[in-house]
């Protein structure tokens, strides 16, 4: 495999923020939603928004909702079982919306705005079906991302740093390779390597479908069932508040 150009030299610190920003080489989007921040505006009364995290369930009325989603958004939202479900998909759809606005330009409402899915659940812009998309949600954020250059690829996954048992993600997630590379490093990093391996599994597509081990994030890119996968970039941040946020993304060529 070769060794430039895929690991970042160090993980980035992003601040809590709404604002959509831009990285560089192959140009990505990415918008970061707070969770509770959104849940607090919509309900002004402590009581009524801090539920979220619960199995309760939330419904909105037809005055508050979030301006922008149609009605087949809003029954969608509805459609939910739970409050936690029913606000990570929102602010995910939040963080899409406000994305296609500032970055492709265009100028319909948020209800125009399509969010569509594949029969694997890989979300994707009908009106704009050649711009990757992926979106993420753990812990109290919401992420979106979009590849600004026509035929790319992305994943994009977010974890809460909290404590993992990361003996079983040896054994469940990590072929030979890849914990002969992570064998004796921080937990933290472990995790990270886990928030990598997800965003791959959404970058080809697969979700859950391929098993853990065949999608292997090694110190010179990704491979999947044995073959490289050329092409790729990742990407990985330490957010304000105690979050992990990884991004794999390119032109993907297998060898």
């Amino acid at each position: 495999m070769k060794y430039r150009n895929f690991w970042q030299a160090a993980p980035s610190f992003l601040p809590l923020s709404s604002v959509p920003f831009q990285l560089g080489a192959i140009p990505v989007a990415l918008h970061l939603v707070c969770i509770p921040d959104v849940v607090a505006g919509l309900f002004p009364k402590e009581e009524d928004w801090s539920v979220w995290k619960t199995r309760k369930k939330l419904f909105l009325p037809e005055d508050v909702f979030p301006e922008g989603f149609s009605e087949a958004e809003k029954a969608r939202f509805h459609g939910f079982a739970v409050a936690k479900r029913q606000m990570e998909w929102l602010c995910g759809r939040m963080a899409v919306k406000e994305l296609v606005r500032t970055f492709l330009g265009d100028t319909r409402t948020g209800a125009g705005i399509a969010v569509e899915n594949t029969e694997k659940g890989v979300p994707f812009l009908p009106d704009f079906p050649e711009y990757a998309l992926s979106i993420s949600h753990g812990g109290d954020y919401a992420a979106a991302g979009i590849v600004l250059e026509k035929g790319g690829t992305l994943g994009l996954d977010l974890e809460p740093d909290r404590e993992r048992d990361t003996e079983a993600l040896r054994r469940m997630a990590f072929s030979e390779e890849e914990w002969a590379f992570l064998s004796g490093k921080p937990e933290r990093e472990i995790l990270r390597h886990w928030t990598l391996k997800e965003a791959g599994l959404k970058l080809v597509g697969q979700g859950f479908h391929l098993p853990l081990k065949k999608l292997e994030i090694l110190p010179g890119g990704m491979r999947v069932n044995g073959k490289e996968m050329e092409g790729l970039f990742c990407w990985t941040a330490d957010i304000e508040g105690g979050h992990l946020l990884s991004l794999l993304y390119g032109k993907v060529e297998s060898r």
